[in-house]
C-alpha cells in the first residue's frame, strides 16, 4: 500500500510501487493491470492521479497502452537496466579513486553497478564511449567533460541521451550550450579563497601557477586574480605562470618556481593549481635552499594525501571527493528514480589550514 506520510506525491508513489512490483516479478511481460478505475478504488486514489502516473510509466516504456485492450506491461520493463556508465577523464589523477569508490558506493546501495570508461581528456574517444552506452541497455550516465574549455562537439549524442530518457549528470565542469544537470565545484571561490588568505597573512607578491587547459584551472585563476583586484594588489604578469597539461605538467611548477625565486623582487607566496604542483614547487625551493613556509610560503588544491605526506603539510583548498562522489551517485539515482528532473549543484570549497603558510611584514 501507499505511504501516507511519504512526501512523494500520490502518483510518483503508485509509479514506484508498480515498478517495483515488476522487478519483483509480481507482474509479468504482458500482464494487464487493472483498470483506473479499480486501481483508483485499490489504493484510495483519484482517478486522475492514477491517470498520470500510468501516463509516465507508459512514457518510460514501463507499461504500454491498447485501445480497447487496456495496460499491458512491456518486455522492455523486464529489461530495464540496472547500469550507470561513468565516463571520466582519467583514475590516474589522485582524486578520482575516493570520488570512484563515493559513487560506487551509493550506486550499490540502490541496486545498481557501476561500468567505467576513460576518456584521456579526449573529445573523440569521450564521443565513442556516448555512442556505445546509447547502443546498449543503460540506466543513467555519469560524464565528466572531456576538453571541457571547448564547446560540446558531439551535442547529437548528448540529445540522444535526453530523447531516449537516459538521466545524465555532468560533474567538475558542463557546457555552456547544454542546459545540462551538474554538480560542480565552486573553483572561481576556492582561487579566492586562497589567495585571500595569503593577503590576510600580509602576502602581496604571490605567485601562481595554473593549468590552463581545464576550466577548474581558468576558473581558479579568475579568483586568483579578483582576490587581488579586492584587496588593491596589482597584479604581476611575471607572478603568473600557465601549462598546458599534456605538454608541460611534469616539470613547469618546478621549473617556473626556479625561475622567478631567482629574481631580485621575488614572490614570497605561491599559490599553486593542485596539491601535485605544490609538492613540485616545494622541491624547487628545497634544491635553492630556501624553506617553507620560513622563505615562502605555498597552497596547493584538492586537499589530496599529498597535503599531508610531504615534510611540510600543505595548506590547501579542499574537494570533498568521496563525499562529492556519493553526492554525484545520490543525484544520478534520484533522476533515475524520478525523484527530481534536473540537479544543478555547485559545492562551495573549504580552506584547510596547515603549516606551509606564514604571516609576514610590510617589508616583505
Amino acid at each position: 500500500m501507499l505511504d501516507p506520510n511519504s512526501p512523494l506525491p500520490k502518483y510518483q508513489q503508485l509509479k514506484e510501487h508498480i515498478k517495483n512490483q515488476i522487478r519483483k516479478g509480481l507482474l509479468q511481460v504482458n500482464d494487464q493491470l487493472p483498470t483506473e478505475n479499480a486501481l483508483a478504488e485499490q489504493y484510495q486514489l483519484s482517478r486522475q492521479t492514477v491517470r498520470q502516473a500510468l501516463s509516465e510509466l507508459e512514457a518510460e516504456g514501463w507499461l504500454s497502452r491498447q485501445q480497447g485492450r487496456g495496460t499491458f506491461v512491456t518486455e522492455r520493463a523486464l529489461r530495464q537496466s540496472r547500469t550507470v556508465a561513468v565516463i571520466i577523464k582519467s583514475i590516474s589523477n589522485y582524486i578520482f579513486p575516493d570520488i570512484i569508490r563515493g559513487i560506487e558506493n551509493n550506486l550499490s546501495r540502490a541496486g545498481y553497478e557501476m561500468k567505467l570508461y576513460l576518456s584521456q581528456d579526449n573529445p573523440e574517444l569521450e564521443a565513442k564511449h556516448l555512442k556505445k552506452v546509447l547502443q546498449g541497455d543503460i540506466a543513467g550516465v555519469i560524464l565528466e567533460p572531456a576538453n571541457n574549455l571547448a564547446p560540446c562537439g558531439h551535442l547529437d549524442l548528448m540529445m540522444e541521451l535526453e530523447q531516449k530518457r537516459i538521466p545524465y549528470l555532468l560533474i567538475h565542469s558542463t557546457w555552456p550550450e547544454l542546459d545540462a544537470p551538474h554538480i560542480l565545484i565552486d573553483d572561481f571561490m576556492g582561487g579566492y579563497l586562497a589567495t585571500e588568505y595569503l593577503l590576510h597573512l600580509g602576502h602581496r607578491k604571490i605567485a601562481g601557477i595554473f593549468n590552463i587547459d581545464s576550466r577548474q584551472g581558468v576558473d581558479r585563476q579568475a579568483g586568483y586574480k579578483k582576490a587581488l583586484e579586492d584587496h588593491g594588489v596589482e597584479i604581476n604578469p611575471k607572478f603568473i605562470g600557465e601549462y598546458r597539461y599534456n605538454a608541460m605538467h611534469d616539470t613547469f611548477p618546478c621549473q617556473f618556481t626556479r625561475d622567478f625565486m631567482l629574481w631580485p623582487d621575488r614572490p614570497t607566496a605561491i599559490f599553486c593549481y593542485n596539491d601535485l604542483d605544490a609538492i613540485r614547487s616545494m622541491e624547487a625551493l628545497r634544491q635553492l635552499g630556501l624553506k617553507v613556509p620560513d622563505d615562502v610560503s605555498i597552497i596547493g588544491y584538492n586537499d589530496s594525501i599529498l597535503a599531508t605526506v610531504s615534510e611540510v603539510r600543505l595548506t590547501s583548498v579542499k574537494h570533498p571527493k568521496r563525499d562529492f562522489g556519493a553526492e554525484t551517485a545520490h543525484l544520478l539515482i534520484s533522476m533515475m528514480e524520478n525523484t527530481i528532473e534536473k540537479p544543478k549543484l555547485l559545492i562551495q570549497p573549504e580552506l584547510i589550514i596547515r603549516s606551509s603558510c606564514r604571516v609576514v611584514g610590510n617589508n616583505e
